[in-house]
């Protein structure tokens, strides 16, 4: 039995670590991602598009990088709504294309500002009943404001909640509360000037380490799945070895207890010394008797009770009680093995005892097995 515990130790560690490897794979592969910057590495093709006008005086020029998108722009005072805006186009120069942003949660970039800025964050898709395919107007807008200063701030947007500004909704006679947009169908972003932008001064904006972030759980549930699995297969195997190593020792018992143990079908094989053997002789004739105990022995036999626990002791290292109840127990194996159709009320009294109930209890103590799964097991 240490042999069978300690290999299901060494088992049980080589499960665990596998089961933290794999959920460790699930929940790396479950994070998906898509870049855009820097743009010679990016893993989405896109096109810069700078816009700047409505107005005399609104410009918008980017300093070359390949690492950083650096732009500075200008708006005018004198004008009430000017624009100017850097946007990521997931078209090529030839046509216009979309790019379904479902599998992403967020989209994260590092952005800083000179002097202090709000802006607006636009991202513009596809509407079923609006957009033309030639007429960027009709594209859907859905906004978000962000601030920036002096120093690299982290920016994470999430995309499901974005809002399309008033101005557009009015435009297409649509109800303010109109607050659906698919991105499945995404044409491109756009970092733009707001109406709290500084006028009148040179405004420049950098931004960096631009992605998209999501997370697909389905590979994060299916690493739970194969953990689940994995412990529930070995918690099956290891019962079922339990099992059988339980069935061979107890047949293993059984099979040794029978010759050692002189009981009611074995002849005692006469000894020596006279007192022993009526001692053995009484036990394994009279074990079945309910009654018996070590008084009824010492008046029949005439041998007082340290002599006959001496004489146990001597020959079979037990007492007196612990050798009846040893005597009992083998017989009661034994007819639970040859007779199939015997019940455990009937084994019990047939052995001596009339409280199945403390039968049953010493029998497990002996064969770590009750009666009822003992009988199962030499059934099968």
């Amino acid at each position: 039995m240490y042999l069978f515990y300690k290999n299901t130790l060494y088992t049980a560690i080589g499960m665990l670590l596998i089961s933290v490897v794999c959920i460790f794979l699930g929940h790396f592969l479950s994070y998906t991602s898509a870049t855009f910057t820097p743009r010679d590495s990016a893993s989405v093709e896109w096109q810069p598009l700078v816009e700047a006008h409505n107005h005399k005086g609104t410009y918008l020029d980017v300093t070359q990088d390949a690492d950083i998108i650096d732009y500075q722009f200008y708006l005018p005072a004198e004008h009430e709504f000017p624009y100017a805006a850097y946007t990521f186009d997931f078209g090529d120069t030839k046509a216009a294309r979309t790019m379904d942003l479902t599998p992403y949660d967020t989209i994260e970039f590092n952005i800083t500002c000179a002097p202090l800025n709000v802006l607006l964050f636009n991202l513009f898709t596809h509407s079923p009943d609006l957009t033309q395919l030639n007429d960027t107007a009709t594209q859907r807008v859905n906004s978000t404001f962000i601030s920036c200063d002096g120093t690299w701030q982290p920016i994470k947007i999430r995309l499901k909640a974005l809002v399309a500004p008033d101005w557009w909704l009015n435009k297409y006679e649509l109800e303010l509360s109109d607050s659906h947009y698919d991105l499945e169908k995404a044409y491109r972003f756009s970092i733009v000037n707001s109406l709290q932008s500084p006028r009148n001064m040179p405004l420049r904006v950098q931004i960096t380490d631009v992605a998209l972030r999501g997370r697909e759980l389905t590979y994060l549930y299916l690493a739970w799945g194969i953990v689940f699995l994995g412990w529930g297969i070995f918690f099956a195997w290891i019962i079922r070895c339990y099992i059988r190593l339980l069935v061979l020792q107890v047949k293993e018992k059984v099979k040794n207890d029978r010759p050692i143990i002189a009981y009611k079908e074995l002849t005692i094989t006469p000894q020596k010394n006279k007192e022993t053997s009526e001692v053995l002789r009484f036990m394994a004739t009279e074990y079945s008797n309910a009654d018996i105990t070590l008084e009824l022995a010492c008046t029949t036999l005439g041998v007082n009770r340290t002599k006959i626990n001496e004489i146990l002791k001597a020959e079979l290292s037990m007492t007196f009680n612990a050798y009846l109840n040893k005597l009992r127990m083998t017989e009661a194996a034994r007819l639970l093995t040859e007779n199939r159709e015997v019940t455990i009320a009937e084994v019990a009294y047939s052995v001596g005892y009339n409280n199945v109930s403390y039968f049953g209890k010493l029998f497990k103590n002996e064969y770590n097995c009750t009666p009822k799964v003992f009988k199962q097991i030499y059934k099968e």
